[in-house]
């Protein structure tokens, strides 16, 4: 529609993509949209855009949406040691409950090891790994508790 739009695809937990779909106006417009990201209640979005009538060089605009188009769960997750220090490099992985699928794979920041994790849901089982600490498996309901805390156990060398 104009020089940048904002585009969107879906993929299943096999890792295949669905063909890209443009989000179309209001979010793309024949001016320069870049940079759309969807709020967490899923009712909202924002963006940046150089549209006629702004304030400056590239304004941000919210999108309302008349009805949610992908409600999320956005949760921060911090992994610690039994000394409470962080472990910085980590895998996390969730299953819905319900269903049994796959729903996301994430990595620890590496320097700093803060983590986002975001569901669809609210009932997960959550599985934690990183190298020289034991497996941490839970079943959790995610709550309105945003930031959530593990603590990892070294694997013994007994």
């Amino acid at each position: 529609m104009g020089g940048y739009d904002n585009f969107k695809v879906n993929f299943d937990e096999t890792g295949k993509y669905s063909d890209l779909e443009n989000l179309g106006y209001p979010i793309n417009t024949n001016d320069d949209d870049l940079f759309f990201v969807l709020g967490t209640d899923g009712s909202r979005g924002y963006l940046s855009s150089r549209r006629k009538g702004g304030e400056g060089s590239y304004d941000i605009y919210e999108v309302l949406f008349s009805e949610n188009i992908l409600p999320l769960n956005v949760y921060q997750i911090n992994i610690f040691d039994e000394k409470n220090k962080i472990i910085k490099n980590v895998d996390i992985s969730l299953v819905e409950l319900e269903t049994k699928k796959r729903f996301g794979k994430y990595k620890s920041n590496e320097y700093n090891g803060k983590m986002i994790i975001i569901s669809e849901t609210n009932k997960d089982e959550i599985t934690i790994k990183a190298d020289g600490y034991q497996t941490f498996i839970t079943q959790s309901v995610l709550n309105e508790n945003k930031q959530l805390t593990f603590t990892l156990s070294k694997v013994s060398n007994d």
